[in-house]
């Protein structure tokens, strides 16, 4: 069985998949309290108040190429057990994150990855709350 040379994918129409290696965040110490943390992972068109959540959706309308179901999960890690403890100095975190870019015609300069950190709901906390955040361009 032979390939035509003429067939070629057009990998600029398709969604790019990344991962991003997170190792720990360092210097927390008793800056953030005991409790469960997490990393999300989203993207963005820009950063500031007038910024929007680009939706994988919304770049996966036009390829069939990725399942609809992958899109839909989002981009975090497990849960990490932080001390709050003077001498709790980072948070390993050691896993890998996988996301999806738009694909190189719709990419923009101003599209960034927006890393937040959450605080997950515990007996003490009753709902989760975001204690932190960078973002990546």
């Amino acid at each position: 069985m032979s390939i035509n040379q003429n067939q070629r994918i057009n990998w600029n129409l398709i969604p790019q998949p990344i991962e991003i290696r997170l190792h720990l965040i360092r210097g927390i110490k008793n800056r953030l309290p005991r409790g469960k943390y997490l990393i999300l992972v989203s993207m963005q068109d820009t950063f500031g108040a007038q910024s929007k959540q680009i939706f994988w959706e919304e770049i996966e309308k036009d390829t069939t190429s990725i399942p609809l179901t992958a899109s839909k999960k989002p981009s975090v890690t497990k849960p990490k057990i932080h001390g709050g403890r003077f001498f709790d100095i980072v948070l390993s975190i050691n896993e890998s994150i996988f996301c999806l870019l738009p694909n190189q015609k719709d990419i923009k300069p101003e599209n960034i990855l927006i890393f937040e950190i959450f605080r997950l709901a515990d007996k003490r906390n009753f709902r989760d709350t975001i204690v932190g955040f960078f973002a990546l361009p």
